[in-house]
Order: C-alpha cells, then structure tokens, then sequence
C-alpha cells in the first residue's frame, strides 16, 4: 500500500470516529468537568450554561459520584479527540486534492518524482553509489534456494518475496535506491540463516540487517524468532544498532507505514 492508500484507509476511519465521538457527547452529562491546579493544589469545578448563564461549581472528588466523575472525563477526552479528528480530517482532504493536482491520472499510484527518477534508468542511483557500493552491489552472493515455490509476492522492481511484508519493505528500499540483497546467506556459529534484507547504508558503508518476523503471535516462532536474535548477537549484530527488525501477527499485521518509519529512521532520505 501506497501513502496515498494509507491516507485513504485513515480517512474512513476517521469518517466512522466523528460521528460516534459526536453520538458519545450528545449522550454525556451536561456541563463541563474543569480541573485547575493552584498554588500546588488541584480545584475541581463543573461548569454549565453558556454565556452570561455560564455557572461555575466547586465539587469534591471523593464525595461526588465515581461513575459520573469518569463519564465527565470521558466527556472531556470525547471533546477533545474530536477536535483533533476534524482537523486531521481537514489535512488529509487537503493533501488529497494536493496529490491529485500535482499527480493527475498518476495519483492513484502515487508514483513520487524520485520513484520515478529511479524507474526511468539504473544509471541514475548508479551514479548516486559510492566506489565501494557500486563493487557491492554487483558482486554475486549465496543466496537461500530452499523452498522456491514460496516466492509468492512481488516488490515493485519485480523481485519476488516470500511475503507481502517482504515485498513492501523491498518495494520501499527500491524506490529510495537502497542496495539491498535478499536473503543472503549468513554463518552464525556452524548454522546459516538468511536475514530477509541485508542492506548497505551509503552514508556510514557499514552493513545493516533487516529481520521481519511475521508470527510472532506462535509460541513455536517466538523461540525461533528469539535464537536467532541471541545468534546475531553472539556475532555482534544488535537490534536498533546495526539490524532493524520488524513485527506482525494475525491480529496486527505489517504495513506500509510502519516500513516507511523505519527505513526513514535507519536511512533518513537520499543522499
């Protein structure tokens, strides 16, 4: 999924939330839970009415009733949130019509100036690469052959991966011009594992690791998922340092968003 598919799917959301915020005040206390901190102490009022009818009233937290105290934060946190929906909506509308005036007929794939820069020739992140990245980058490597028939899902050079996951972080590597190779083998104390994505960041030349581990959610996966983690780091590769790792389960699955953030705080943009 695109950032555009990604404003898109927020906005639905957002057209359900106001309308139930909205529905969850109109069915709240009247008037309005205040509290006020002075001199280091903390005053509890209820407002009500409007205007010069406005009636200010201190209360008492530990005589007032407990369950109308919470449906008046509640209250308070409704209010609130809506205020903040509605102008999140209002953003998202105005960065649609943005795209769609500056993309045209291109919007729906939302194909950015520097994907499509790298789209039209190789020669222009090849000439963005360092000596020693170029050298990297076409050299031949060992790379996992078990279980072919698993190479399911396409990133958007064409490399095949053996998850939709794997092919958006792919897809995303890709577009920023990012020399990766997929599963290449790595020999950790006698056994060979195969990171999903190892990367070589242009502005250090050091290596870095990408895992994703897609059901975490299995008890069985999460001991494999934790040796292999103990196993890089016998080794020294680290998560956070020099590997990023990612999560998802059946409930909670990976997304293009969360790629994104990741790959911006690993490798910030083009250089």
């Amino acid at each position: 999924m695109n950032i555009l598919g990604i404003f898109s799917n927020y906005e639905s959301r957002l057209q359900k939330e106001i309308p139930a915020l909205k529905n969850n005040i109109s069915h709240s206390p009247p008037g309005k839970l205040v509290i006020w901190k002075t001199k280091g102490k903390k005053r509890f009022y209820l407002y009500s009415g409007n205007g010069k009818l406005r009636k200010r009233t201190s209360i008492s937290i530990k005589t007032m009733d407990q369950e109308l105290l919470k449906r008046y934060a509640l209250k308070a946190y409704d209010e609130a949130r809506l205020k903040d929906a509605e102008i999140e909506n209002k953003a998202i509308l105005a960065f649609k019509r943005v795209i769609y005036k500056e993309y045209g007929a291109e919007a729906g794939a939302f194909l950015t100036h520097v994907m499509k820069l790298f789209a039209s020739s190789e020669e222009y992140r090849s000439l963005l690469m360092t000596e020693d990245e170029t050298e990297w980058a076409a050299a031949p490597y060992e790379k996992k052959t078990e279980r072919p028939e698993e190479l399911k899902y396409t990133s958007q050079n064409g490399l095949k991966c053996r998850s939709k996951s794997e092919a958006i972080i792919a897809s995303i590597l890709e577009a920023r011009g990012i020399s990766f190779r997929y599963e290449q083998a790595l020999h950790v104390n006698g056994i060979t594992y195969h990171p999903d994505f190892t990367i070589y960041d242009r502005t250090t030349g050091q290596i870095i690791y990408w895992e994703h581990f897609g059901s975490v959610d299995k008890p069985n996966y999460r001991r494999k998922m934790l040796k292999r983690i103990n196993d890089y780091a016998s080794i020294g590769i680290y998560p956070m340092i020099n590997m990023i790792t990612s999560f998802e389960t059946g409930d909670a699955p990976f997304d293009y968003r969360a790629a994104t953030a990741l790959v911006d705080y690993f490798f910030g943009v083009i250089k």
